[in-house]
């Protein structure tokens, strides 16, 4: 097998790996986004961008974030409702 074959091979596993670890997540209470209009107002959430980044709104602003998909990398691809630690 040439080395260009094992390369892909190795990469195709390491994006399974990442896919595992994203559905993990979503075991965890996140909910996958397809974009519109913000689905959480008045509440503190996390979210994940497209790029992988993931931010966690301080109690009410994420009214702060784009929830519609037009931005690529920024896109808002899953959240979820964080609870109070009150």
């Amino acid at each position: 097998m040439n080395q260009e074959i094992k390369d892909t091979f190795k990469e195709i596993g390491e994006l399974f790996l990442k896919m595992a670890d994203q559905l993990d997540r979503y075991d965890e209470g996140w909910v996958v986004w397809k974009g519109g209009e913000n689905p959480t107002p008045n509440k503190r959430v996390c979210v994940q961008f497209r790029d992988g980044d993931i931010y966690t709104a301080i109690q009410d602003d994420n009214e702060y974030f784009l929830w519609d998909h037009k931005y690529g990398e920024r896109d808002i691809i899953a959240y979820k409702v964080v609870k109070d630690s009150k």
